[in-house]
């Protein structure tokens, strides 16, 4: 078994989930915790599994789902981001 651990701060950028969910999941029991100095160290291998199983059962459930298009509200900033960044124009423009 991998006993490899990697601090909170890591384990975040490793996965995009916020420090509270990764939180949460070591103080139900989901995820094994070491704390040093203060700091949170979670299991890497079983964080990787966590999100693995997850994540599929996420997808079958909006696959579940009926697919009908979804509006996207976009915000003034949001538009003027979007053609600064090219992305309203030309053949590989989004589609909105």
């Amino acid at each position: 078994m991998n006993n490899e651990y990697v601090c909170l701060v890591e384990a975040e950028r490793l996965t995009g989930l916020p420090s509270s969910v990764l939180k949460a999941l070591a103080d139900s029991g989901e995820l094994p915790l070491e704390i040093r100095g203060g700091e949170w160290f979670l299991g890497k291998s079983a964080l990787l599994g966590w999100c693995r199983l997850y994540g599929r059962i996420l997808s079958a459930v909006a696959a579940r789902q009926p697919q009908k298009p979804l509006g996207v509200p976009l915000s003034a900033r949001n538009l003027v981001w979007m053609s600064q960044a090219g992305l309203l124009a030309g053949k590989d423009r989004v589609r909105v």
